[in-house]
């Protein structure tokens, strides 16, 4: 199939481009992602949409792996957002919903 052969020569052009790691080059790889028809678009992340139909689909296109599970992972070893999740989850056990706190009352 001449569209496939098409698609994967564009695809090998592409990740040698990307590990040149040049500005121009990149925008190459962005254009040619964009003419094979944006492949395997990825769900978008909130605040990040125009990233995430750009550049994050067209790494893992290429086949590396999902930036997106950095940010999951640096999540999980932040202290201090799990200490806020810990906070949210214990208000969630503790407190009646519809019903009216003074800040008082919650510290």
């Amino acid at each position: 199939n001449l569209g496939h052969q098409r698609d994967v020569l564009i695809k090998v052009e592409c990740e040698r481009l990307f590990e040149e790691k040049k500005a121009g080059k990149a925008r190459t790889v962005l254009r040619a992602y964009h003419a094979a028809g944006r492949p395997g678009q990825l769900p978008r992340l909130a605040s990040y949409e125009q990233w995430s139909d750009t550049v994050r689909s067209t790494l893992v296109w290429l086949g590396h792996e999902d930036p997106a599970k950095t940010m999951d992972t640096a999540r999980e070893g932040d202290p201090e957002a799990l200490a806020v999740r810990e906070f949210y989850a214990h208000w969630q056990e503790v407190l009646t919903l519809n019903t009216g706190y003074t800040a008082v009352a919650l510290i």
